[in-house]
């Protein structure tokens, strides 16, 4: 079964969604956690193929 929502992401991936929602780009994302952007773009990617977020550019998304 798909992800449906942010309660269902790691708090890691919780941190990256709120970052990528904010406009920060990979780097900026990755030197800000510390993480390689390798593992940003694995997260962002695991982010939009299993939840509904980013499926169109239309459609609003809320973060709490």
């Amino acid at each position: 079964m798909a992800m449906s929502g942010k309660d269902e992401l790691t708090p890691r991936e919780r941190e990256v969604l709120e970052l990528v929602l904010a406009r920060w780009h990979d780097k900026e994302i990755a030197d800000h956690l510390v993480i390689s952007v390798r593992t940003v773009e694995t997260h962002v990617a695991r982010l939009f193929s299993t939840t509904t977020f980013g499926r169109s550019t239309t459609d609003p998304i809320c973060v709490n």
